[in-house]
């Protein structure tokens, strides 16, 4: 990707993932960033709110439905994308998976007996009831502490934000505290992970049983198996992410946060290729550029960025045929010596999975403030859609309205509608712009 590690491209990343982390605790902090974000609209993501055996379905029919035809390639095109490897442009994360299945052995694996087969079937079918509640009370609870936490955090380096956390603080606190006492009671938090670990337990050691329960779960989730490359079925922790009731974040970049922040960005992205990011630049407060240097003749071909808002939510995703413990043992080992590793871990780690995506990252609403944004009058209409079409990896040109489809030759007087007398280009709609991702250490580690 084409100039990914000067200031205003690095810095933005950078800005993007301490944000990010204060509104979700996790320790997936590997972070896979799409070139451009992927705009949706809420028909694009109509397979959400579907059961399985529906979706599945769809897939089946022909002429005289097209409507739900469509839905499904939709739904297929989007469950692909968040099934993407950093670093991995030909594999998906179920590509790397069956591999596992198939070519993982188990040095120390045993027999099942009859009675804990008897075991893990109660097991299974206990959680089958009780792991969706428990997920639901989960997501509850990681929203109010991404509340208590992103206002926590904004205290210690903002004296608006210390008197508000001073004031409210123990009032987020307590709604923090109630989410983790209904997880636990109403959503039997302890219960399941008791069931999940017993289920572990008897697996790890029984690894032939697990690998061929798992492929069973693997092929009931297949959706389409006519293409070379079959797709299965993945979703998101939420099912409608344009109901207007959710807690989206509002925040705001600006120079000023830029020229402080300690530029360490961790981000990957998700192709390199020549991409568009090199097209703008943060404008600076000082007489020299946002790159330290005077050279104007760079950054009269860039837009002069001075402040970025949007409001973003992440959300979980979810795949029913897939369990990372298999992955992640450390019990199995490729049953051909001169098979490479899935990730040589440590920091800068090689493979065809160095993390998956576990979390997607939205963003709406989208302002972006240029000091010079006459600069577009004199470039070309299809310029405008592709060279000066991305600010990091937020899209700033809508859709068509009559389209569900990115349309990368809009015309000029679509484009201006995004600009007012203030230098602002707005677009509202909801992007796609990356994820947080799982890292894996040394796979297998035997």
């Amino acid at each position: 990707m084409a100039n990914v590690n000067d200031h205003a491209t690095t810095a933005l990343f950078t800005c993007l993932e301490e944000l990010i982390s204060l509104r979700q605790d996790s320790d997936d902090t590997y972070f896979h960033w799409m070139a451009a974000g992927a705009v949706y609209r809420k028909e694009n993501l109509a397979y959400l709110q579907v059961h399985l055996a529906e979706l599945q379905a769809w897939r089946k029919l022909k002429s005289g439905s097209m409507g739900k035809h469509e839905a499904f390639v939709d739904a297929d095109n989007f469950i692909r994308t968040i099934n993407g490897l950093p670093g991995n442009s030909s594999k998906l994360l179920w590509d790397i998976y069956k591999v596992v299945l198939d070519k993982a052995t188990f040095p120390n694996q045993r027999k099942i007996t009859a009675e804990e087969e008897e075991t893990l079937k109660k097991l299974h079918a206990e959680l089958a009831v009780l792991q969706p509640l428990s997920d639901d009370y989960s997501l509850v609870y990681d929203t109010v502490y991404g509340d208590y936490n992103e206002l926590r955090m904004k205290a210690m380096y903002d004296e608006e934000f210390a008197l508000k956390f001073a004031l409210n603080g123990s009032i987020y606190k307590k709604k923090v505290d109630q989410a983790m006492q209904n997880w636990i009671t109403l959503g039997h938090k302890g219960t399941v992970e008791r069931y999940q670990n017993d289920i572990q337990n008897i697996n790890r050691e029984t690894s032939e049983n697990w690998i061929n329960t798992l492929k069973k779960r693997l092929q009931e989730n297949v959706l389409d198996d006519t293409s070379e490359s079959a797709s299965y079925y993945s979703t998101l922790g939420i099912k409608d992410i344009f109901d207007e009731t959710l807690n989206w974040t509002e925040f705001t970049i600006d120079s000023t946060t830029i020229e402080n922040i300690d530029t360490q960005s961790k981000h990957r992205f998700t192709q390199n290729t020549e991409s568009t990011s090199g097209m703008w630049f943060w404008k600076s407060r000082s007489t020299q550029s946002s790159h330290g240097t005077s050279a104007k003749s760079e950054e009269t071909e860039k837009l002069a960025v001075s402040k970025i808002s949007f409001k973003l939510l992440q959300v979980p995703i979810h795949r029913p045929w897939f369990d990372a413990t298999i992955i992640e043992c450390g019990a199995w080992k490729w049953n051909n010596p001169d098979m490479d590793p899935l990730s040589t871990g440590g920091d800068n780690p090689t493979g065809d999975m160095v993390a998956y995506p576990t979390t997607a990252i939205f963003v709406k609403d989208l302002s972006v403030e240029v000091d010079n944004l006459s600069l577009l009058d004199s470039v070309s209409d299809s310029a405008r859609t592709t060279q000066y079409n991305t600010v990091g990896p937020f899209r700033l040109f809508r859709k068509r309205e009559n389209s569900s489809r990115t349309d990368a030759t809009e015309s000029h007087e679509e484009v201006s509608e995004m600009e007012d007398k203030k230098g602002k280009m707005n677009n509202p709609d909801v992007q796609l712009i990356g994820f947080r991702c799982h890292q894996l250490e040394r796979t297998p580690s035997i």
